[in-house]
């Protein structure tokens, strides 16, 4: 029987006033059967077990409405030590289970569409590549015909153009590497001072056009054949080469390479 109910949850659960349930039992509130059998074995498992019991379920009100609840019993002892009845707690979580609910919803969509996003950047930049390669062959056999003086500053300034864009295309193809986990420097044999020449290359032209200096300047101490990820140095060189040559409007641009020190056979440049 219900000896003590909170005026608040009987009003909104129930659709009764607190003091018109005190006395009365369970199955004159609860519309669904199965659910007052369900409280009723897991009273009687109490009783037998002399402990209390906790449960996450739904409960359908008057109303009709099915809402989510965390329901707490525990035995009530008399001076004997004998079980007379039960104190039972009632919790609303309906909200915190639809917050729940929409969390994992939230992160579902996330990670389909992070899975979208990395499939386009592969897919894009490998669908790039594609025509980018053709232009730069292009861009060669159009480099040994019969140019005029014209003709010759507009191919190298799209070769220029072609440059970055090939730089563009390997950032994009990288960032989406990395957000998958599945970028991998490579370890393979190379020119340094080759690779360093190449990188400035392409901004000759540029740095001649704003009448700014191109300096290079490599330590002799600097070994030359070296192992490691000639892409990607080359693209940290080409990105600082870039951005110096851009905001630089009158002087000169100096890249200087030295090595500092070698431990366990690695270099630090």
């Amino acid at each position: 029987e219900y000896i003590g109910v909170n005026v608040k949850y009987a009003k909104e659960y129930f659709g009764q006033k607190s003091e018109d349930m005190i006395g009365k039992k369970d199955d004159d509130f609860f519309l669904d059967e199965k659910e007052l059998e369900k409280r009723k074995e897991k009273e009687m498992e109490l009783f037998a077990k002399k402990s209390n019991f906790t449960v996450e379920d739904t409960v359908t009100l008057v109303n009709g409405e099915t809402i989510f609840v965390k329901e707490e019993r525990f035995p009530l002892y008399n001076e004997e030590k004998q079980i007379i009845g039960l104190i039972g707690l009632i919790s609303d979580l309906s909200e915190q289970k639809e917050m729940e609910k929409f969390t994992v919803e939230a992160k579902e969509n996330s990670q389909s569409a992070m899975v979208v996003k990395h499939q386009f950047l592969a897919n894009i930049s490998h669908e790039m590549r594609t025509p980018m390669n053709g232009i730069s062959g292009f861009l060669q056999l159009l480099a040994n015909t019969r140019l005029d003086s014209a003709q010759k500053e507009y191919l190298r300034n799209i070769e220029i153009s072609a440059h970055y864009l090939e730089t563009v295309i390997s950032d994009i193809l990288d960032f989406s590497k990395i957000e998958s986990g599945k970028f991998v420097l490579e370890t393979i044999p190379f020119d340094f001072y080759e690779l360093i020449e190449d990188a400035m290359v392409p901004f000759t032209a540029e740095a001649k056009d704003k009448n700014i200096y191109l300096n290079l300047f490599i330590d002799t101490n600097m070994t030359q054949n070296v192992l490691g990820d000639p892409i990607r140095i080359k693209q940290v060189v080409t990105n600082l080469l870039s951005n110096a040559v851009k905001f630089t409007q009158q002087g000169s641009v100096f890249l200087r390479v030295r090595q500092e020190e070698v431990v366990d056979h690695k270099i630090k440049v």
